[in-house]
């Protein structure tokens, strides 16, 4: 398989500039536009709602930031001594704990750890073969459950899909996700191999123990929760799909890795899948969807990642038309998002053919792995 590299310490951004704008705090998943425009005569891409700007200047600027990180860590002097090399360990130090440094090497397997000795723990264990799942589906965050800002639509199409594809799964969804009761599936599912939450997750960058998961009517799960009153079993794969899940604590960085990833990686789980920012709902979706595809046949967690969003980067609207009536008929006509689907391969279908609508690396750069190294 070639080698693997190392970057450890690759260097200290102390006041990281604009560069530190590419965290978001804000809202959840958004719905995309693309940055290449429509090849006459053929129509626009499907259309969504913009990014709002006074909201998101992040996204506009983001291009642009990480063009200047890739200045200051100075990667250009990294690739030379990456030839041959297929997988690419990052140990962050301080702040590069909060930035997206897969994006500067995206045809590479990746994987973060927050020490040597973490990933040194994990040689042995089982990355690949899981089939009990517990799935924490779409909690909805207002007392209604009716907010459209919070119901999301895709989030349910990939829980009801990965939930076909893992038969023995344990799902909590919508109303029925309170904190008590997902706290009581946990202790009553020890023997889960797989950990799967998809709604909304919430960072705290003042006090990372306050950081949680988003329960039913917006009580959160949180990261001293996970730490006090759980007994968290060795899960295979711990996958956080949800906003802002990634993120390490920002206040007296040190070398310690802080955020909700740590009280799973404490309870020596072998691969955790999370997010950097607020990610956006239909991307989400495919990219989740073709990870547990390729980690069901197989693939490791961080391989599995990184051929995904390989994938989500370079899909063009023709292939993701395919894509998604294949998901549809994966489904049959008689699931609950088979209709979904259908539209979505419609959409694509109507859009320039040629055009990577999910390219920018918005849609894709914020998701993580750390853990095991193969």
């Amino acid at each position: 398989m070639g080698s693997v590299g190392s970057v450890g310490s690759v260097g200290t951004v102390g006041t990281v500039g604009t560069v530190g704008t590419v965290g978001s705090r804000g809202d959840s998943r958004i719905a995309p536009t693309s940055n290449l425009p429509p090849s006459p005569p053929h129509p626009p891409s499907p259309p969504h709602p913009p990014l709002p700007p006074a909201s998101f200047p992040w996204r506009a600027t983001m291009e642009t930031a990480l063009a200047e990180l890739r200045d200051i860590l100075e990667i250009d002097k990294i690739l030379p001594h990456l030839q041959n090399i297929s997988q690419l360990i990052l140990i962050p130090h301080r702040d590069l704990h909060l930035l997206p440094l897969e994006y500067f090497f995206p045809e590479l397997e990746i994987t973060r750890i927050p020490s040597a000795y973490f990933g040194w723990e994990r040689l042995y264990f089982p990355a690949t073969g899981g089939e009990s799942r517990l799935s924490i589906e779409y909690p909805p965050t207002s007392k209604s459950g009716t907010s459209s800002q919070n119901q999301l639509l895709f989030a349910e199409a990939e829980a009801g899909y990965i939930a076909h594809l893992y038969p023995h799964s344990h799902r909590i969804s919508h109303r029925d996700a309170t904190k008590e009761r997902v706290m009581a599936a946990v202790r009553a599912n020890i023997s889960a191999q797989i950990f799967h939450f998809t709604g909304h997750g919430v960072h705290d960058l003042d006090n990372p123990d306050n950081s949680g998961l988003q329960m039913t009517d917006g009580e959160l799960l949180t990261m001293r929760d996970l730490f006090d009153k759980l007994q968290l079993p060795p899960y295979m794969l711990v996958c956080l799909s949800a906003c802002e899940t990634g993120i390490a604590s920002q206040k007296d960085l040190i070398d310690e890795f802080v955020g909700l990833t740590s009280p799973f990686l404490t309870a020596k789980t072998t691969h955790i899948v999370s997010t950097l920012w607020s990610v956006e709902e239909i991307s989400t979706c495919m990219l989740m969807i073709e990870f547990f595809r390729l980690f069901q046949n197989g693939k490791p967690g961080n391989i599995a990642l990184a051929e995904a969003k390989a994938w989500l980067r370079t899909v063009t609207n023709s292939k993701l038309s395919q894509w998604w009536e294949a998901r549809a008929e994966d489904l049959t006509y008689e699931h609950l998002h088979y209709d979904t689907f259908k539209s979505r391969a419609r959409s694509a279908a109507a859009a320039n053919p040629d055009e990577c609508p999910y390219n920018h690396p918005y849609f894709w750069a914020g998701f993580t792995v750390t853990g095991k190294v193969n």
